[in-house]
């Protein structure tokens, strides 16, 4: 399976001809999964997301307070799972997140680093 939602969205307000905060104007990802036999399953997914514009208040609260126009790095994340079914009803699966550990800037949210995850799955 390959999937490839590639966007090149508009990120301007029409009124004020600025870019909206934190939308970046360019995302894509694409992942396969193989199935290596009938019970175990690896993907990999990358997922790319371009530059975003936003806006950092200093001073916040006191007289000399004013707001500075900022951009953040665009990031690529490699992804990496796998799965293996132990029979109809139980499934294994695992992965590694932000495999090549990059770097999402703070200010955008969350920036795990890469992680890894295990579990297990029950179908009744």
């Amino acid at each position: 399976l390959l999937h490839t939602p590639n966007e090149d969205v508009g990120n301007e307000k029409k009124e004020t001809k600025r870019e909206l905060e934190f939308q970046p104007q360019r995302t894509a990802q694409a992942g396969v999964d193989y199935k290596l036999t009938p019970a175990l399953n690896l993907g990999v997914f990358a997922k790319y997301i371009g530059k975003q514009h936003y806006t950092d208040t200093l001073n916040r609260g006191s007289s000399s307070e004013t707001t500075v126009a900022k951009t953040t790095d665009a990031f690529a994340l490699v992804d990496l799972r796998t799965e293996y079914k132990l029979d109809t009803m139980f499934t294994l699966y695992g992965g590694i997140n932000n495999l090549a550990d990059a770097v999402v800037e703070d200010v955008i949210g969350s920036n795990a680093g890469r992680y890894c995850f295990v579990g297990a799955r029950a179908k009744f």
